[in-house]
């Protein structure tokens, strides 16, 4: 008779209005906070990817959480979860874990060439202005595409970070840090319009063991297309010295 997996409700504290975005509580911020459930029920082994429905902005109350492990074999599990706010499904999340093994190690793309963060503008005050969660960061755009969108070629932005207080996971900081960054779009664009994400995937490497949140790490975002009132985005986090952390693509909605 197969062993019944572990399935758990749990209560997670209104998220402070100091992590909001724009209408709500941060996303990576509350993708990190669901993590720290979602891997309790795949011990021994490490996260690999996670992918996200947000369904509806979180404002201020308690969440209640639905976890369930629906899969756990030898070498990974799968884990999903349910978050609401005040009765209504907020978030949909399906996360894999797997164990640790050997073999080849390559990185087939490189970091791009930017300026070291010693040189670039912090940008940290400016963001926290428009964004409260920016305050817990650290953020220097590589360049000034961001704040004068007139100098930009290209719908992409690259922006330095690190966090003032680490989060207790490597995850949890990749994970804040990869929806950290503005909508790319916004390098091409004069006016901040709102592009809110609808679903996300994470995905980690291995080399997210080497990740320091209190040292520098490059983000980039980049509009892959936007048409119809959507945009696709890619996302790529790397260490100071280059090596990949984690990567992510967002379906956004276009709203102005």
């Amino acid at each position: 008779m197969q062993q019944d997996l572990p399935r758990t409700d749990v209560v997670i504290p209104s998220i402070d209005r100091g992590w909001w975005s724009w209408a709500g509580a941060h996303g990576g911020r509350t993708l990190a906070l669901l993590g720290d459930h979602t891997g309790a029920h795949a011990a021994g082994f490490a996260p690999r990817s996670v992918h996200a429905s947000f369904l509806t902005p979180i404002a201020d109350g308690d969440l209640h959480a639905a976890v369930e492990c629906v899969r756990k074999g030898r070498s990974s599990a799968v884990v999903t979860a349910r978050l609401t706010h005040e009765g209504k499904p907020a978030v949909l999340t399906t996360s894999l874990f797997g164990a640790a093994g050997d073999g080849l190690t390559h990185q087939g793309v490189g970091m791009p060439a930017v300026p070291p963060p010693e040189d670039c503008e912090d940008a940290a005050d400016i963001l926290t202005a428009m964004v409260p969660y920016a305050q817990h960061l650290g953020m220097r755009p590589t360049d000034n595409v961001l704040l004068d969108p007139k100098e930009a070629g290209t719908a992409r932005i690259r922006v330095w970070l690190t966090a003032k207080d680490p989060s207790p996971s490597a995850v949890a900081d990749a994970l804040i840090f990869l929806d950290a960054i503005p909508p790319s779009l916004w390098a091409l664009n004069h006016e901040f319009i709102p592009i809110p994400s609808v679903d996300a995937a994470f995905h980690f490497t291995d080399g997210l063991d080497q990740m320091d949140a209190k040292d520098w790490s490059l983000v980039e975002v980049a509009t892959e297309r936007v048409g119809a009132g959507w945009l696709v985005e890619s996302g790529s986090l790397w260490s100071r010295d280059g090596v990949l952390l984690a990567s992510s693509r967002q379906t956004r909605r276009v709203l102005g």
